[in-house]
């Protein structure tokens, strides 16, 4: 039989529910600098729901989106921070757990035409990397919706991320086509990697 691993759900519409802000453009790093023990505890449930890995909350507290916002003096605290709630939750957890670091699609989710070549953007990939890689057991290049962007992302997990393993998650278009939002196929995706 198959081992089946559970992983956690989404992170950053969950924290938009249970702030008592409206959401933001820094969506879920805005719940992290205004409110971290509302990112602990959903880790934490997560995690009593039955879930074994669960990913940093870093999706939106990239170097670029910060900036936008005018909070880029803050990437490396929020990417340590990320870390230290991830670490806290898999503590109080009292299980077995494994930590994912989180890298998101740069600029803007599910728009391809909007990402930069793999070797502009794994540069900025390494450099997250570095940051989550002394606190996560493996990667998770999320939300990719296209090869290129995977690919960046991927370079830069194995750049900086000393070594741990790389996972990539791709998102495809709406309706029931199967192909990834920039029109390739999984195949086409997985093969380009």
């Amino acid at each position: 039989m198959s081992r089946i691993t559970l992983l956690d759900g989404g992170m950053g519409q969950e924290l938009v529910k249970r702030a008592p802000e409206g959401p933001t453009a820094l969506w879920s790093a805005r719940v992290m600098m205004d409110h971290p023990e509302i990112v602990e505890a959903v880790h934490l449930e997560y995690i009593r729901a039955g879930a074994r890995v669960i990913t940093l909350n870093t999706y939106s507290a990239t170097r670029d989106r910060l900036e936008q916002a005018g909070f880029g003096e803050r990437f490396e605290e929020l990417q340590r921070r990320a870390c230290e709630l991830a670490q806290r939750a898999r503590d109080r957890g009292g299980v077995e757990v494994t930590i994912a670091g989180c890298l998101p699609p740069l600029k803007w989710s599910y728009q391809p035409e909007l990402a930069s070549d793999p070797d502009e953007i794994a540069p900025v990939y390494a450099e997250i990397a570095a940051l989550q890689a002394p606190h996560v057991d493996l990667f998770l290049c999320e939300t990719m919706s296209s090869s290129g962007q995977g690919l960046g992302a991927v370079r830069g997990a194995l750049e900086g991320g000393g070594g741990k393993p790389v996972w990539v998650a791709w998102t495809v278009a709406d309706g029931a086509s199967g192909l990834l939002r920039s029109g390739e196929t999984v195949a086409q995706a997985n093969a380009a990697l």
